[in-house]
């Protein structure tokens, strides 16, 4: 804190701004972001994102799922609302995972694992895609629904 406050030149980057994780004996502790939230009240300075939720790090994942190969000419680039659209993250944190997603034109899937808790996609401003029990759920409903290419 005192770097941040002594040096403008000094900036504060954060991994991530998640709220908890859940621990190996099912406790939930607190992750970067309650720490990250107290840096940037005590300085008054705002974070660089450069994990989940940041729009940054969705559009990169993307960019870097397109491929660096030739593409299609005929195809949209990876950046417009056509390409995101049809992109699905699939996690367990509602918040990191899924509306982060969301909030850049990604569709989304919730897991019922891991952070999950009860009733997660009840307190999202928007539904997600799908929850599913698990990974192996998720996948089936996509390729139930065409939506996964082999």
């Amino acid at each position: 804190m005192r770097v941040l406050l002594d040096s403008q030149e000094s900036q504060l980057i954060a991994c991530n701004k998640g709220r908890y994780f859940r621990a190996a004996d099912g406790q939930l502790l607190l992750q970067a972001g309650p720490f990250v939230a107290a840096l940037e009240f005590a300085t008054g300075r705002s974070a660089i994102l450069a994990g989940k939720p940041s729009s940054d790090f969705f559009m990169a994942a993307v960019r870097d799922a397109a491929g660096d190969g030739e593409r299609n000419a005929a195809a949209p680039p990876p950046e417009s609302p056509e390409h995101l659209s049809r992109c699905v993250m699939i996690g367990d944190d509602a918040h990191d995972d899924v509306l982060g997603a969301m909030d850049v034109g990604m569709q989304a899937i919730l897991l019922r694992t891991g952070k999950y808790r009860q009733g997660d996609e009840c307190r999202l401003p928007r539904r997600p895609l799908f929850v599913a029990e698990d990974i192996a759920q998720a996948v089936d409903f996509l390729s139930a629904t065409g939506r996964l290419r082999t």
